[in-house]
């Protein structure tokens, strides 16, 4: 646990509310790893301790997840995906709750190797299934031989199966949102290739480098994670769903199609009068002249 002088520091510093702040201790967010194991990068995240554990400085984290949480904000407010990958079964259920409730894909502890890649190739072999769909289909099926009509069945065949169960998200995700970058060091990987967005959060034997957008926390401890989540998405999770009560109220107030008919014929008249009307007095304008 950490040292009275310790505790002394933060709450002198912290800019956040005692509330948050003693939510934060409480559930040992600001608990690192051995200070032996840090990561030279985390250095400037953690405070000097009386014992061998390091200790974030919790102002810093706390700024870390505003920061994060309004890039997650405009990227949930723009209908892009987030997906989220657990490294633990303990974490399971945290994540699945939060994905379900932004209504974002999930993947559970064994990351799939070249996720991406596939995504992408699974793209490619879809549009070649189209087109050669749309060949037998067309006109240019009379041309073909019937060599040909069976080389184009099976490539279709061989297409086909390659993508059954490949992947679980059908387009790259905008974002990834990861627990532990040691363990999901694949997924960082695969989304700097392909210039996808990483939210992580980071304990301070790891290294932030490479990571978008990094809170520097307990990432082992399942509370401090919950705790996090929480201070991150609980606001996020609310305003999604006023979102889409929203949505569905003023889809309810839509007017119909014979309504917006008439609308637009009424303005027509309307303008059509009214040109009628300024020709007239140019007209007579002139003519008394």
């Amino acid at each position: 646990m950490m040292g009275n002088t310790t505790n002394k520091i933060h709450f002198n510093k912290m800019q956040i509310t005692n509330l948050l702040l003693n939510d934060f201790i409480k559930n040992k967010v600001n608990i690192g790893c051995n200070y032996l194991d840090n990561d030279p990068c985390m250095l400037p995240f953690t405070l000097q301790s009386e014992n061998l554990c390091s200790i974030f400085d919790l102002n810093k984290t706390y700024n870390q997840i505003v920061f994060a949480k309004r890039k997650l904000m405009q990227i949930i407010g723009s209908n892009e995906k987030i997906l989220f990958i657990s490294p633990d079964n303990k974490f399971n259920d945290l994540i699945k709750d939060t994905a379900s409730q932004l209504d974002m894909p999930v993947i559970f502890k064994n990351y799939p190797k070249d996720l991406f890649e596939n995504i992408c190739l699974n793209k490619s072999r879809k549009k070649k299934i189209e087109f050669l769909e749309k060949l037998i289909k067309t006109n240019t099926r009379k041309k073909l031989s019937h060599f040909e009509m069976i080389r184009i069945t099976e490539t279709i065949e061989i297409l086909s199966n390659s993508i059954k169960n490949k992947t679980p998200l059908n387009s790259l995700p905008d974002a990834i949102f990861i627990i532990d970058p040691i363990i999901s060091y694949q997924a960082i990987d695969e989304a700097q290739k392909y210039d996808v967005l990483i939210f992580s959060i980071v304990n301070s034997n790891s290294s932030p480098l490479g990571i978008d957008y990094f809170i520097p926390g307990n990432n082992q401890n399942l509370k401090s994670v919950e705790t996090i989540f929480r201070s991150i998405f609980s606001d996020l999770i609310q305003e999604k769903i006023y979102q889409d009560e929203n949505i569905d109220l003023l889809e309810d107030d839509l007017p119909n199609d014979d309504i917006t008919f008439n609308f637009i014929n009424d303005n027509v008249v309307f303008f059509k009068g009214l040109m009628n009307s300024i020709i007239t007095k140019i007209y007579k304008f002139f003519n008394d002249k």
